[in-house]
């Protein structure tokens, strides 16, 4: 997993949604980005870690960020929301060509099956 999505999960304790907007999704660095450049920013920190480290240690902080993670909450939802979209079109044009997405059928159904 890439340093910045292992970090902004680290604080998804501080703003549940950040959970949603990064797993199953393709764009997951990306939003990961715009996290921890939002902790930077509250935190007025230069690192991505140490703005972490304050966030988890600093209540007022904590709520400043959780405020801002929600001001920006639709742009972020928006990127998950496009990523999502692409991959039902996708399976739109594969099931108009006739062919089968067995990887995502695999998964709807159950447990793992050996592909």
């Amino acid at each position: 997993m890439a340093p910045l999505i292992t970090l902004a999960l680290k604080l998804a304790p501080f703003a549940p949604g950040i959970l949603k907007l990064i797993t199953g999704n393709d764009k997951a660095s990306e939003v990961a980005t715009h996290v921890i450049d939002i902790a930077k920013v509250v935190t007025g920190a230069k690192e991505p870690d140490n703005a972490v480290a304050i966030i988890k240690e600093d209540p007022i902080l904590a709520l400043q960020f959780k405020l801002a993670m929600e001001d920006r909450h639709q742009a972020l939802a928006n990127m998950y929301l496009v990523d999502t979209q692409n991959a039902r079109a996708r399976d739109v044009q594969l099931a108009l060509a006739g062919q089968k997405n067995h990887r995502a059928n695999a998964l709807a159904a159950g447990p793992p099956v050996p592909i």
